[in-house]
Order: structure tokens, then C-alpha cells, then sequence
């Protein structure tokens, strides 16, 4: 079912057409920083985009400008990652699988209450489920997160009810260019 239900979604966010994915993700940004959650935060934990996910360049960006510390993931082998401070989009490099990972020689983060936490995923419901990409990395990592979860998708990403399981990790909120929606 979660693998029918994620080809489904995964195809409805790739047939957004760029200049609309642009335009939303930018749309999306501009609430995330004005909310007091990402004001007072100073620190953001956050995937680096890839394909046609949320763009979440320019929000490194404006974090970084913010004096904020920015920690990207890096994934590693049995569905394991962790994140790492970076200081500019240059330290990051692409992996075979074309996503951009901090290299090495960077310092652990680890997220703290206070803290937000960008997700990405192929669908979200109201109730702030998600599904993701299958490989456990994030609802593994989520597990014991003190950090506020806040799920990134486009409006089309948004499905009537989420097959969950009970491994499967909540967010806090999840956020579209139209609107918050909150647990």
C-alpha cells in the first residue's frame, strides 16, 4: 500500500513544473521566516533539496545570513544518519545518489528543544503524517528528536489520510505555500 501510495505522490510533486516549484518554494520560505518558531530558533536542522522536493537553498542561505547555525544530513549505511554544521552551500558535495552531503571534517549537531527540524517527504496529511522515500533514515532519526518537526511540501502534496505505521514519526506542523496546518 505505502509503496503504491508513494509512486502516486512522488509523481503528482514531479509534475509541478519547475517555474511552479520555484515560485511555491519561495512562497514557503517567506512564511517559514517570518514564523516566531524559526525567529527564535538558532538553529536549523534541514535536508538539502533535491530533485523536485522544497527548495531549501535559499533558506540555508537566509539562515546563514541570520547568524543562525545550519546543520545539513549525511547519510550512512543500514539507514543511519546524522547531521553536521556548515557554514556555506560550498561544503557540500553530491553523492552517487545526487543528493548534496557535507564531506568531513565538520561537527555533529545535535538538535535541542527550541530547535527546528526541516523534513522532507513525498506526501503529508492533516493530521502531519508522512511518508517518505522507504528508507526509515528520517522516522529512525526522528525517534528521539527534541528538536519542532516541520514537514516542507507543496499543496499537492497534500493526501486525505497518510498510511501510517507505528514507527512512523509525526511532525509538528506541516507547512505548504498556502497554509500552516498544526498537530
Amino acid at each position: 500500500m505505502k509503496k503504491t501510495f508513494r509512486k502516486r505522490y512522488f509523481a503528482i510533486r514531479g509534475k509541478i513544473p519547475p517555474a511552479v516549484r520555484t515560485e511555491k518554494s519561495m512562497q514557503i520560505g517567506a512564511k517559514l521566516v517570518e514564523c516566531e518558531l524559526w525567529q527564535e530558533a538558532k538553529h536549523i536542522f534541514t535536508y538539502v533539496s533535491f530533485s523536485s522536493e522544497v527548495d531549501t537553498q535559499l533558506l540555508i542561505l537566509q539562515a546563514l545570513r541570520q547568524k543562525k547555525k545550519v546543520a545539513v544530513p549525511k547519510s550512512y549505511p543500514e539507514g543511519k544518519m546524522d547531521f553536521y554544521f556548515i557554514s556555506s552551500l560550498e561544503e557540500l558535495v553530491e553523492t552517487d545518489t545526487g543528493i548534496l552531503e557535507p564531506v568531513g571534517g565538520f561537527f555533529r549537531a545535535t538538535p535541542k528543544k527550541g530547535d527546528l527540524i526541516l523534513v522532507p517527504g513525498i506526501a503529508f496529511d492533516r493530521s502531519c503524517r508522512r511518508i517518505g522515500y522507504g528508507g526509515g533514515y528520517y522516522d529512525r532519526y526522528l525517534e528521539t528528536c527534541p528538536a519542532t518537526k516541520i514537514g516542507l511540501c507543496y499543496q499537492e502534496q497534500l493526501a486525505p489520510v497518510i498510511p501510517a505505521e507505528p514507527h512512523d514519526i509525526k511532525m509538528d506542523a506541516v507547512l505548504t505555500e498556502a497554509e500552516w496546518i498544526w498537530r
